[in-house]
């Protein structure tokens, strides 16, 4: 089926990985700062789209998750937002479902972006809550998305 001239269709900027060297994420706990790059979104597209990259040498809790928080960077000057804790969970985005297998999975979330200003920048962390800890061979890869008219 040919998509009709004009009928809205999602546009996807490049995939690109924002990990740079992660560590070992214990169950319950949240990554640190070291362990992504910040990610601009310079195309100022209203969402985007989520690939974390898992590796559990065992087995997660089925259904469990792994939360994404994004905090914003240069909100006011250089003032960043408050890093992600337990205490503080005003940035999160959204939950990536896992599955209760050892291996690799990868998993797709996609959001909404909250800017604020255009070339918005954020600082991207995740807080484990999948039952056993995540191995430091995790990734996480962003790729802007929007809506337009079909060429």
């Amino acid at each position: 089926m040919a998509i009709a001239k004009d009928a809205l269709i999602f546009f996807f900027n490049i995939q690109v990985e924002q990990t740079s060297s992660p560590a070992l994420v214990a169950n319950g706990a949240f990554s640190v700062a070291d362990d992504t790059k910040l990610e601009t979104f310079a195309d100022d597209a209203p969402e985007s789209v989520a690939v974390l990259k898992a590796n559990f040498t065992t087995a997660p809790d089925a259904d469990s998750v792994i939360d994404l928080h994004l905090r914003p960077m240069n909100i006011e000057g250089g003032n960043d937002g408050e890093i992600p804790d337990a205490n503080n969970l005003q940035y999160y985005v959204g939950s990536f479902v896992l599955r209760a297998i050892t291996g690799e999975q990868r998993i797709q979330i996609d959001y909404p972006v909250r800017s604020g200003k255009s070339s918005a920048v954020y600082e991207a962390y995740i807080q484990n809550k999948s039952g056993q800890e995540l191995p430091a061979t995790w990734q996480l890869w962003f790729s802007a998305r929007t809506v337009g008219p079909h060429p």
